[in-house]
């Protein structure tokens, strides 16, 4: 069996003299049904579809199949939030943050060399999550670049 038109079709069967299809439509789709020559009769979605005959064997609908219809929602009322991270925000106060002061680490990965501090969140009594560093550059010098790098866990 073969069928034209529809979005999506989920199942299709055959009961006698009929094609039972069920399925999805985005918008208002033709339908046209290519199987074995004793079908006379198609049902979409359990309703029945008035059908012809096309010149190349198949059955197609004499009206397209219905689109979706369409979903009306209450307006929303009495919600809620909070910013996801307002650690995002120049002026968060973060005097309350662990200070990175850590040399030495016990992770199997090793300390980039040159690195002041360690920044292993694991080191830090992190074990899971997100983790925000922040760092305010008092004294830049001559320096016109700042570089970062980031790696994920390597062990697996």
């Amino acid at each position: 069996m073969l069928v034209s038109g529809p979005a999506l079709v989920r199942d299709a069967r055959i009961t006698g003299t009929t094609v039972h299809l069920t399925g999805d439509t985005t918008a208002a789709s033709a339908l046209t049904v290519w199987s074995p020559s004793r079908i006379r009769t198609v049902r979409w979605n359990g309703r029945r579809v008035p059908v012809s005959a096309t010149a190349l064997g198949g059955l197609t609908a004499r009206s397209r199949l219905a689109g979706p219809p369409a979903v009306s929602l209450p307006e929303p009322t009495g919600w809620r939030h909070a910013p996801e991270s307002p650690e995002t925000d120049p002026d968060f106060d973060d005097r309350d943050w662990r200070v990175r002061d850590l040399t030495t680490s016990h992770s199997a990965i090793e300390v980039p060399a040159g690195q002041p501090a360690v920044l292993f969140a694991d080191d830090y009594g992190v074990r899971y999550g997100d983790v925000w560093y922040r760092a305010t550059v008092t004294d830049a010098g001559d320096a016109d670049t700042l570089s970062l790098t980031y790696q994920a866990d390597t062990l697996g």
